[in-house]
């Protein structure tokens, strides 16, 4: 039995985008196991800040080494006492860290938000976590390493 497909080549690509952003999330999602498993069941904070409770990095920093080898090298050279766009630091802003990267973003973004809002697909519920399975577009992109803002108070309940 032969059946015609028909699909145009942007639905084509926006299927294989889709497949690419899951794909991202479910890399980050077992990184972010990986960490909690590595740091005595502690769960990825939002930002590591430092003494005065000054935010300094983005929990993608801090997730770096367990994304992959490549990752874990660029981790090794950050400077996590400085902030994230101190001298040293900016000068990995450029960076391109293909699991932060949404392929889908109507904004051009290049990183999807960590707390819950307008959802663009969710793995599912953790019971284990305070950490929320939901990511969110940010209005305008920033740098991968820089703390996320802080969310809106309407932000902070899980759907």
């Amino acid at each position: 039995m032969a059946m015609d497909v028909i699909c145009t080549q942007g639905h084509i690509q926006l299927v294989f985008q889709r497949a690419c952003d899951r794909a991202s999330l479910e890399r980050i999602l077992f990184a972010r196991e990986r960490y909690r498993l590595a740091n005595g069941g502690k769960c990825l904070p939002r930002t590591l800040s430092d003494a005065d409770g000054k935010p300094l990095h983005s929990w993608r920093v801090l997730l770096l080494p367990y994304l992959g080898e490549a990752e874990k090298e660029l981790f090794a050279k950050i400077r996590l006492d400085e902030p994230w766009d101190s001298p040293h630091n900016a000068q990995f802003h450029a960076v391109n860290v293909e699991a932060f990267e949404r392929k889908i973003s109507p904004n051009g973004g290049k990183i999807a938000k960590w707390n819950p809002g307008e959802t663009f697909f969710a793995i599912g519920k953790d019971p284990d976590s305070e950490l929320p399975l939901y990511f969110r577009s940010l209005k305008e992109p920033i740098c991968w390493m820089a703390p996320d803002p802080e969310p809106e108070p309407e932000e902070e309940s899980t759907p």
